[in-house]
This record gives structure tokens, sequence and C-alpha cells, in this order.
């Protein structure tokens, strides 16, 4: 598993990537993960969550849009890239 919390632009903060095993897969991690990765941010002052992920990546995308994260305007070194979906979420 590799997590990283980066801040985007204060007051947000960007999950760089959320990786659960597969053979770890189906019990909640990653959810879990992410709620303590936002719970963090807030912590630290932060006040939106930015991310990238891939389109090709259902699971991560409906595991962003059940968690409350919206279509974002692209950002980063992905911008404009057609495999590119960036997601917000207010914490």
């Amino acid at each position: 598993m590799e997590i990283h919390v980066v801040a985007y632009d204060h007051p947000d903060a960007e999950v760089k990537r959320v990786y659960v095993v597969p053979e770890a897969r189906g019990r909640g991690l990653a959810r879990r993960i992410l709620a303590a990765l936002e719970d963090s941010a807030r912590r630290a002052g932060r006040v939106r969550m930015v991310l990238e992920t891939g389109i090709p990546l259902t699971e991560a995308i409906a595991l962003y849009r059940s968690s409350g994260y919206v279509p974002t305007a692209d950002f980063g070194p992905y911008r404009g890239h057609p495999d590119s979906a960036f997601f917000e979420k207010t914490l």
C-alpha cells in the first residue's frame, strides 16, 4: 500500500495515490484510507481535497464519487490528458 498527501495550492491538499493490493481488496480499506487522509488534511487546515485518476480506473472513480468527490478543472502534469479525470471535495 502506498499513500501520499501533498499540498496542491493552499488551502488545498492533493491525494496522489491510493492503492490497495489485490489480495486485500473488498474490505473497505481504500474508503477508510481516503477518510483518514481527509481527516488529516482537515486537521492541517486544508479546506479542499483534489485528485487525478485515470479514466480506465472505474473502481477508483466509483470510490471517489461515492465518497463525495465531484469533477473539477484539470490541474497538474496530467492537465489536458485524455485518459485523466480530475475530482475535488470540500472538506
